[in-house]
């Protein structure tokens, strides 16, 4: 009775021992499987940059012009600078044909001027308690000019009529994405050129595209000018109109494709 429960316990061990060895059989050799998987589905690939670019002529020229006034209190200098800036703004819209669209406040701001007491340096010296002596307004307000035949005479119109500092212009299009797309698409069959090349170099074919991504910039930046120096040559009574060559922007594209070797 005894050998036969001894048996009994020797068999089940076994068994239970042969349970493991299979689980650890068919684990491994699951992991071998879905590592061979996974490495299957990972194809071999090769990335290509392209560059790309094109030039238009812009159709649009920007300004931002700002006003500055100081005064003792600080309604006297809101209101000094807000009578300048409303005369320009009446003036472009009435003689240049401007809606609300094309102008837009880019900055506004009122703050105190301070007097402080003269450093000393030597002995004792008093605590800094800085005066208020006044306020200073300044009002920054950027115009779209669509007809480019105006924008000299518009810049020069702008120091007649109070402005203090005059910055621009910056030409540009008023629709920028079709000059970008045609960036884009130089700059992709640029990359295709090459990827092709380079197949043909390797001696492999090409499969799908993986991957695609792209950086694009293009355009110009606005000079300044100080048209209270302008005014002080004598250009409040009459402006001389400056001639503003507009000139051609430039739009760049850079693209990778990552395409699947076959």
């Amino acid at each position: 009775m005894n050998n036969l429960f001894e048996n009994k316990k020797v068999l089940q061990g076994l068994i239970i021992a042969g349970v493991v060895c299979l689980c650890i059989f068919f684990i491994a050799n699951a992991k071998n499987v879905m590592h061979r998987e996974y490495k299957d589905k990972i194809p071999a690939t090769i990335s290509v940059t392209g560059s790309g670019e094109f030039f238009a002529i812009p159709d649009t020229a920007t300004f931002t012009f700002s006003v500055e006034k100081e005064a003792v209190t600080q309604k006297e200098a809101s209101d000094a600078g807000a009578i300048v800036i409303n005369k320009i703004i009446d003036a472009l819209k009435a003689d240049y044909g401007m809606n609300d669209k094309d102008l837009k406040t880019t900055n506004l701001n009122i703050s105190p001027k301070y007097q402080y007491n003269n450093p000393c340096y030597g002995g004792y010296c008093p605590p800094i308690n800085p005066k208020v002596i006044g306020y200073t307004f300044n009002q920054s307000v950027s115009i779209k000019i669509k007809n480019l035949d105006k924008a000299g005479e518009i810049s020069a119109k702008l120091a007649e009529w109070g402005a203090t500092n005059v910055y621009g212009p910056d030409f540009t299009l008023a629709d920028e994405d079709e000059a970008n797309g045609k960036a884009r698409q130089d700059a992709i069959t640029d990359a295709k050129v090459k990827a092709n090349v380079l197949a043909k170099q390797l001696g492999i074919r090409l499969g799908k595209i993986q991957s695609f991504s792209e950086n694009n910039g293009g355009g110009v930046y606005p000079m300044a000018y100080d048209a209270v120096s302008n005014q002080s040559r004598g250009m409040m009574e009459k402006s001389v109109v400056p001639q503003l060559p507009t000139g051609e922007n430039k739009y760049t594209s850079t693209v990778n494709i990552v395409y699947e070797i076959k």
